[in-house]
């Protein structure tokens, strides 16, 4: 879809900094499939076309400079075979919500103190 520039600007559109430019929150994995839109701005449909975008590491916005973009953004080389997994994968990381699911607290942190798991 169409993305306006403030949004493409990242943090930067919305704080009118130039050092904030290109800087993104990233969202969560877990119940992907909840959204309708993907990638910032809602550039994207589907996780698949996610996957094909980090795989690609083709930039969505030409105007990015490259000293932006993180180091990690390099073609993947992964088979449609991988590449099929991963979306099965993300899509399989469902279930409850942040206030209903397990937190997996444990019984004791490394200070040696008690958790407070079931003092909400």
């Amino acid at each position: 879809g169409s993305v306006p520039d403030e949004v493409r600007r990242g943090r930067g559109g919305f704080t009118g900094q130039t050092e904030d430019d290109y800087e993104f929150k990233v969202p969560q994995l877990y119940n992907l499939l909840d959204s309708p839109f993907y990638g910032h701005g809602g550039s994207f449909a589907s996780v698949a076309e996610v996957v094909e975008y980090k795989n690609d590491a083709i930039p969505e916005n030409p105007a990015v400079p490259g000293d932006r973009l993180a180091e990690e953004f390099v073609p993947l080389g992964l088979t449609a075979s991988e590449r099929s997994d991963l979306v099965a994968f993300l899509e399989s990381l469902t279930g409850g919500t942040a206030k209903t699911r397990p937190l997996g607290r444990p019984d004791r942190v490394p200070s040696g103190l008690e958790s407070t798991a079931g003092s909400r």
